[in-house]
């Protein structure tokens, strides 16, 4: 299943390849690659996927899909093209370098476990998925509480601690 929607031998697939496509190709007067440095590097604004796309690329979008799309359905491009690349940089840095360092404080720590794995799984899941209104502010939450448990570790180590536990973090806040 998953060749087939790489290959874009499915509708989901199809859509995804569109849009990559259409994103990276560059030579054609109207692609993001050929924008301003502006848009380059903010991007189009938030909720603007539909209307850049459907401007430029409606009808391949019917005729290969039968619906219109409004959203790009790969986060990290979704981000791109609405934030630009400083989003989209500061976005990868974010996760990439959270993700690293609770890998890093599991040898440690198994506590972080609880940090690592929603983190690693929302992010693996969203180069195949939309940002939701329900799942995304968790994601979020979830890598600040993964912060928060990074920086009381470090803490109880100046303090002279071996152990941090989600139940002193989950303490000290109360």
């Amino acid at each position: 299943f998953a060749k087939m929607v790489a290959d874009g031998e499915t509708i989901s697939g199809r859509l995804r390849e569109i849009y990559a496509k259409e994103l990276f190709i560059v030579g054609k007067e109207d692609d993001f690659a050929k924008a301003d440095i502006k848009t380059i590097l903010l991007g189009y604004g938030p909720e603007t996927v539909m209307s850049v796309y459907n401007s430029k690329y409606y009808d391949e979008m019917v005729a290969t899909t039968g619906v219109i799309y409004d959203n790009v359905h790969c986060e990290p491009l979704q981000y791109l093209v609405t934030t630009g690349v400083l989003g989209f940089a500061a976005y990868i840095l974010l996760v990439v370098s959270l993700l690293f360092c609770l890998y890093k404080k599991t040898r440690n720590n198994r506590d972080t476990y609880m940090y690592l794995i929603p983190v690693f799984a929302y992010f693996s899941q969203s180069f195949v998925n939309i940002a939701q209104s329900a799942t995304t502010p968790l994601f979020f939450l979830i890598m600040a509480l993964g912060v928060a448990a990074l920086q009381s570790n470090q803490k109880s180590r100046l303090e002279g601690k071996d152990e941090f536990s989600a139940k002193e973090l989950l303490s000290e806040e109360g």
